[in-house]
C-alpha cells in the first residue's frame, strides 16, 4: 500500500498534540532544530508560541528522550473508544505498516485497544512504541532519532472533512486488514470458523446504555424472512467485543448483509466488502441537526454510520426506533425498532 509519510529529522525532534477541547483532530505540530511543520487540519494555522512551548514542556503528560524511531499516525491521541479506534486509526495505522516494517520504525499508539488491534493484525510488538499518545503532550525523540508523519488530505475547510478520511477504509485497506486478521488468528479462536457467506445479526446484548426492548424479536423477523426466501448464508448473531477484534474481522468479511443498531458495533464495517450487493439495515433513533461549525460535524436527521462516507460503499436502508418508557422501577427508557418498517427494508433488499 502507498501513503505519503514526511519525515522530520536532526537534532532533538519533537512532536505536540493538542487537547481535543481545541476542535482539531490531528498532532499540532512537529519541528527539529531549524524547522517547524503544521499538520493535518492545523494547515495554515497560527504556530504555537514559544510561551505555549514552554507549558507543553512541563506538563506532566510531557515525554522527553525517547529513543525511538517513530511513525505518527491521526487520531492516535483522539479517543480510545472501540469505534473511533476502528475507523479513526486502524485503518492509518495499518495503511503504513509495510512502510514502518522497511524502515524499523515503531507505530505511536493511544490506548491498549489501539495496540490490541495492530497485533491482531499479525504485527510484531517491536514495531509498536513503548510510548503512550495523550491529548495536550508534548513528546520529544532522542538526537540522532526522527519522527515520521503520516501525511493526509485533512483540511477544516467546510469544518467537518476530517470525517471524510474514513473512506480510506474503503479503498481495500479494510479488507486487507480482515485478510491480516484472519491469517494472523492470533487467538487460535478461528480455527474451526466458518468462510461461507453470512448474514450478521449486531445487537445490543442487554447493554444498559441505549437498551433495546424487541431486539429478540427483531433477531426472529430476519432468521424468519431468511427461512422464507430460502437465503443460503449463515445467520450470525453476536455483540461488538472490542476484545474479539479477529472474530468481527472473520465474521464482517463474509458478510453480505448486517442488521443493527447504531453503536460502536457498527464500526465493524471497514471489513465488509463494498459494492451494491453487501447491504446494511442499521436501527437509527431521530436525533437534532446542529449547523455546521455548532460545536461539532454537522448530521443528518438521523445520527447513523451512513453520513461522512462510512456507508457510501454499501447498499444501505435506515430503520427507526421510538424511545418508549420501561414499565420497571429505577430503569430508564429503552429503544423500540419499528418491526414494520424492518420487515420493509428485508424486503427490500431480498427481493
Amino acid at each position: 500500500m502507498t501513503v505519503a509519510v514526511t519525515q522530520v529529522s536532526g537534532g532533538e525532534v519533537c512532536v505536540y498534540a493538542p487537547s481535543s477541547k481545541v476542535g482539531f483532530s490531528m498532532h499540532r505540530e512537529v519541528w527539529n532544530q531549524s524547522h517547524t511543520m503544521l499538520l493535518g487540519d492545523w494547515k495554515d494555522k497560527e504556530f504555537m508560541t514559544a510561551k505555549n512551548r514552554e507549558k507543553a514542556a512541563k506538563n506532566k503528560r510531557m515525554m522527553t528522550g525517547l529513543d525511538e524511531d517513530l511513525m505518527i499516525v491521526p487520531y492516535a491521541h483522539f479517543h480510545g473508544i472501540y469505534a473511533h479506534s476502528l475507523l479513526d486509526f486502524l485503518p492509518q495505522a495499518y495503511a503504513t505498516v509495510d512502510y514502518v516494517r522497511a524502515k524499523g520504525l515503531k507505530i505511536l499508539t493511544g490506548s491498549n485497544l489501539q495496540k490490541r488491534l495492530l497485533l491482531a493484525t499479525g504485527l510484531d510488538r517491536s514495531f509498536i512504541s513503548s510510548a503512550m499518545a495523550a491529548e495536550d503532550q508534548l513528546l520529544c525523540v532522542s538526537k540522532g532519532r526522527s519522527i515520521h508523519v503520516m501525511e493526509t488530505n485533512f483540511a477544516d475547510k467546510a469544518g467537518h472533512e476530517y470525517y471524510y478520511h474514513r473512506l480510506l477504509g474503503y479503498r481495500g485497506v479494510g479488507q486487507r486488514i480482515a485478510a491480516a486478521m484472519v491469517s494472523a488468528d492470533t487467538s487460535g479462536r478461528l480455527r474451526s470458523s466458518s468462510r461461507l457467506p453470512a448474514v450478521v445479526f449486531l445487537g445490543r446484548c442487554g447493554a444498559s446504555a441505549r437498551a433495546m426492548d424487541n431486539e429478540d424479536n427483531a433477531f426472529k423477523m430476519v432468521q424468519k424472512t431468511m427461512e422464507q426466501k430460502g437465503r443460503p448464508e449463515q445467520l450470525v448473531r453476536f455483540c461488538g467485543d472490542a476484545g474479539q477484534p479477529e472474530v468481527q474481522a472473520a465474521a464482517l468479511s463474509r458478510a453480505t448483509a448486517v442488521i443493527g443498531p447504531h453503536g460502536g458495533a457498527m464500526a465493524n464495517l471497514l471489513y465488509l466488502p463494498p459494492g451494491c450487493n453487501t447491504h446494511i439495515i442499521e436501527f437509527v433513533q431521530s436525533t437534532p441537526f446542529i449547523p455546521p461549525g455548532a460545536n461539532q460535524a454537522p448530521q443528518s436527521r438521523y445520527k447513523s454510520f451512513y453520513y461522512y462516507g462510512i456507508g457510501a460503499p454499501f447498499d444501505y436502508k435506515l430503520v427507526l426506533m421510538d424511545k418508549v418508557s420501561s414499565t420497571k422501577a429505577n430503569s430508564t427508557a429503552s429503544l423500540h425498532v419499528r418491526l414494520g418498517d424492518l420487515a420493509a427494508a428485508l424486503n427490500k433488499i431480498w427481493t
